[in-house]
Order: C-alpha cells, then sequence, then structure tokens
C-alpha cells in the first residue's frame, strides 16, 4: 500500500510540475493554485478513498515533513503546539505569511462568524484551547485572504434559499462548471483540513457523516414507507401502523438517547467538521423539499392502465392510453429522452438492471405530458450564473449529445434539482397508476414525502444540537426507530408498492 501511495503521490505531483521533494510537497498541499489538483481534480487516494489533501497528510507525510511543509505551529497541519499565546504575536505571524493590512479587524470578522456559525462564543473555544483555536483561526484567515475573500458568504450560501435549490452546496461531485468545481473544492479544502489534528477514530467518524446519514435515513425511510402505506392500503388494514407513529418515535429517540452533548463540549476543529456537514445535509434537504413540492404542484393527468385493454403492448398502442390522446403520435426523440431518465434512475437506485417495458412506457408518457407545463426550478451556485431551469432542457441536451456521440451526458453536468425532478416524477406517476391514480394515491404519496423529510431533518437536528455525541448516537438510531414503532415485537415491515 505504501508503494501504491508513493506511485500515487509522484504522479500527482508530476502533473502539477511539483518537484518531488519538500519543496513540490509544500507548493502542492498549500499553494491556492493547487487547491482542485488536491480536492476534486484529484481523484480518491487508497487506503480511505479520500481526496489526495486528507491522504497524503495522513498516510503519506511524516511529521518531520508536515513541520517542513507547514511552517509554523500555528498552521494546522503543523504537529507541534503554537509558538506563542499572545495575539499580537499570532497577528504578525499571519501578517508576515499571508499578508493584509487590516489583520486584527479581519480576524475579529472570523470569530464573529464562527460564533454564528456554531450558535456558540467564540472566546469558549479560545479560553478551553488556544492552540486549537488559533491553528483554526490560521485555516479560516489562509482561505479568506488567499482563496475567497467572501468566505463566510459563501458558507451560508447553502442555507434556504426562497425558491432556490442548493444542491450543488456540496463537499464533493461538482457539477461540471469552473466555478461548480472551485466552490466543492473550497469546501472539502475545509473538511479535510480540519481533520489534521483529530486522532483517527474521530476523524474517521466525522468525514463519514455524510454517508452514515444516507445508510440510517435510508434504513429509516423504509419503516416509513411501511407505516405509510400500510395505512393507505384498502387491501391490508392494520391498527399498528399509522404515519403519526413517526414523529412520536422521533421524539422517543430524542429522550431517550444518553449523553446531550453539544457543540460548545465539542473541540473546536470537531464541531466546525459537524457543523459544515450539517449545511451540506441541512441545504440538500431544503433542496429536496423544494424539488418535491413542484413535483407535488404539477398536474399529473396520465390514465390508470388498471382495467384497461390494448390491442398490443408496443409503444403505439400503450401510450394514447396513459395519455388519454388516442391521436397521439410518437416522435422518435422520445426513447432517447426516456432511456436518459432510465440512466439516472439506475443511478439514484444503485442498480443497472433493466426497467420492465411497461415501466419504460410510463416514463415516456411522463415526458410527453409534463413537456406541456413548462416547469422550471431554479438552482443558486455561488458566482456562477446561467444555469438551465427548465426540466426539459436536460433531456434536450440529452437527445443532441447522443445524436452526436452515441452516449449520454454524465448528469453532473446539470443542475441535480432537474435530474431529482425526473427521479421523483417518475415515482410520483409510478405510485398513482398502480394505485388506481385517485385522490387517496396522492395524499399517500403526500404522507411519504413528509414523514421522509420529518426523518431527514431529525437526523441533520441531533447533529446540530448533540456535536460529535450526535455524530456517536448515529448508528444506534435506526435500531430505537424501529423500537419505537414496534417492529422488534413482530411487527413485520411492509412495502406495498415497487
Amino acid at each position: 500500500m505504501d508503494k501504491m501511495i508513493d506511485l500515487v503521490v509522484e504522479s500527482l505531483l508530476a502533473n502539477r510540475a511539483c518537484s518531488l521533494d519538500e519543496d513540490g510537497l509544500t507548493e502542492f498541499m498549500t499553494s491556492p493554485n493547487h487547491l482542485l489538483a488536491r480536492t476534486v481534480d484529484g481523484g480518491r487516494m487508497l487506503p480511505e478513498k479520500c481526496y489526495p489533501l486528507y491522504t497524503i497528510y495522513h498516510s503519506y507525510l511524516t511529521d518531520e515533513q508536515r513541520r517542513k511543509i507547514y511552517k509554523s505551529g500555528y498552521e494546522i497541519g503543523h504537529p507541534d503546539l503554537i509558538p506563542c499565546k499572545k495575539e499580537e504575536v499570532f497577528c504578525n505571524y499571519l501578517y508576515t505569511t499571508y499578508g493584509g493590512e487590516d489583520v486584527e479587524d479581519l480576524l475579529r470578522r472570523i470569530k464573529s462568524e464562527l460564533s454564528d456559525l456554531l450558535g456558540v462564543d467564540f472566546k469558549i473555544y479560545l479560553e478551553r484551547d488556544r492552540n486549537i483555536a488559533y491553528k483554526v483561526l490560521c485555516l479560516f484567515y489562509r482561505l479568506c485572504r488567499l482563496n475567497r475573500p467572501q468566505l463566510f458568504n459563501f458558507l451560508k450560501s447553502g442555507a434556504k434559499n426562497g425558491n432556490f435549490s442548493t444542491f450543488e452546496y456540496r463537499s464533493a461531485f461538482p457539477i461540471f462548471t469552473e466555478q461548480g468545481k472551485e466552490n466543492v473544492a473550497l469546501l472539502a479544502e475545509l473538511h479535510e483540513s480540519l481533520t489534521f489534528r483529530m486522532p483517527k477514530s474521530r476523524r474517521w467518524q466525522l468525514r463519514s457523516l455524510i454517508t452514515d446519514f444516507r445508510l440510517v435515513g435510508d434504513q429509516m425511510a423504509k419503516l416509513v414507507k411501511s407505516e405509510v402505506e400500510v395505512f393507505y392500503s384498502h387491501e391490508f388494514i392494520n391498527a399498528e401502523y399509522h404515519p403519526e407513529n413517526i414523529p412520536i418515535a422521533l421524539e422517543l429517540i430524542d429522550r431517550s438517547l444518553e449523553g446531550k452533548g453539544s457543540l460548545a463540549e465539542d473541540s473546536l476543529d470537531e464541531a466546525l467538521l459537524v457543523v459544515l456537514t450539517c449545511q451540506e445535509l441541512g441545504a440538500r434537504n431544503n433542496s429536496n423539499r423544494l424539488v418535491y413540492n413542484q413535483v407535488l404542484a404539477t398536474p399529473m393527468n396520465l390514465v390508470s392502465w388498471i382495467g384497461k385493454t390494448f390491442s398490443t403492448f408496443e409503444d403505439e398502442d400503450v401510450l394514447p392510453v396513459l395519455l388519454g390522446d388516442p391521436s397521439f403520435k410518437k416522435k422518435p426523440e422520445l426513447d432517447i429522452k426516456a432511456d436518459f431518465i432510465v440512466k439516472m434512475l439506475g443511478y439514484e437506485m444503485l442498480g443497472d438492471s433493466l426497467l420492465p417495458s411497461f415501466n419504460r412506457q410510463i416514463i415516456k408518457a411522463l415526458i410527453v405530458h409534463d413537456e406541456r407545463y413548462g416547469v422550471k426550478i431554479s438552482s443558486k451556485v455561488v458566482g456562477d450564473k446561467g444555469y438551465p431551469t427548465a426540466v426539459t432542457s436536460i433531456l434536450k441536451r440529452a437527445v443532441a449529445i447522443y445524436l452526436k456521440s452515441g452516449s449520454f451526458p454524465d448528469w453532473n453536468e446539470f443542475p441535480e434539482a432537474l435530474v431529482q425532478y425526473w427521479i421523483y416524477r417518475y415515482k410520483y406517476s409510478l405510485q398513482l397508476l398502480l394505485d388506481g391514480g385517485g385522490a387517496e394515491s396522492k395524499e399517500s404519496f403526500c404522507a411519504l414525502v413528509k414523514y421522509e423529510h420529518q426523518v431527514d431533518d431529525f437526523l441533520v437536528n441531533l447533529l446540530q444540537s448533540r456535536g460529535t455525541v450526535g455524530a456517536e448516537q448515529f448508528e444506534v438510531v435506526y435500531f430505537k426507530f424501529a423500537y419505537y414503532l414496534g417492529y422488534n415485537l413482530n411487527k413485520p415491515e411492509i412495502g406495498l408498492s415497487s
């Protein structure tokens, strides 16, 4: 493994014209010119499958090399304690290293912004551990001076933005634009740098929060689905299943978790990594809610096939029935558009198995149906403008690229809100058509969305309110959720729809 890391580091430095010595490593690891190369453009490195910045620092460099790359104990990457606790000496280091005539003013602003970000007075962290406080301040000062003067405006941009999706506020998988990549790289730089002084077990736990959130959320969503679908089903009536069990279970979980914990009790670097992760997860939750609202607001007039007869199961016989339009004639590009959505669905569901032909016909009918409404969803990417807003724009783009190259574009070329619209819209149409399209079908789907959002918000709030203690409790949340809903007491988990 060490040999593999050596080869990858050698290749990375060579690609950036950096010498394979301490000077080259210093330039690669610290210069703003190599920000993308050590994060989003650098790929994932073994053994942790992390960005080069993380893997090189934790698995390649020795402490002696870290001391030479990060020149002072004030730097978060330097393994030793800060050289002096006096703020005057610290400010002088920042001035001589990173410049700026207003060092004290910027430092005050950083402290104030961090207090707002954490919801904790920065003085608490400063008095508890001046060493890590100065190292964190130095990190933010460097990024403000060398990378993004309006750093904190950017960090706040993931918050709820009215009618704008903020899916692209994230620390991995950037949208394929220069500004989009730079934004993700900057968040990644912050995330990875904040791990530099953490013990291995803690940094790995906090770096895994986004993955853990998805895993726990997906597990809990299955139980939400069971509660909602059984309650709304006419075929399976059981008083044990009720959507209102869900908020009660979440409240009981919150009461039962041991050790309250708080961000104020955490180390500053750990608290910040938790908060930045919460912002990213919160941006995704809010964006999901915005897209789902549009999915539900757009009329759904497809006709259920239940009780219908077809002369054949070819598109020319099925699509007119689904659309309620006997005169409908399919255009050739409809197949390409549908195949692109199938590709997106395969990615979303982590499976490449072929959808049944009838499901594809539902997708084709859905495309024709929704093209009539001119649905638009705006996305906000700090520093960028001009992103497409029409949900049909990505289908038109996919057709153009496919006809030219014979392959589909990567969905990271598009705002994620437009991709998710079609994924959610397909799920919505499928449920309504399976259930006959009645008002109760829509009510069931709306309830499912509502309670899934409640679960996601609960998980983010758990982290935000309890800090690292909340991170430690993630692994038991699902089991407590199942217990309080009664699934550990011989109550079966039931999912009725596909």
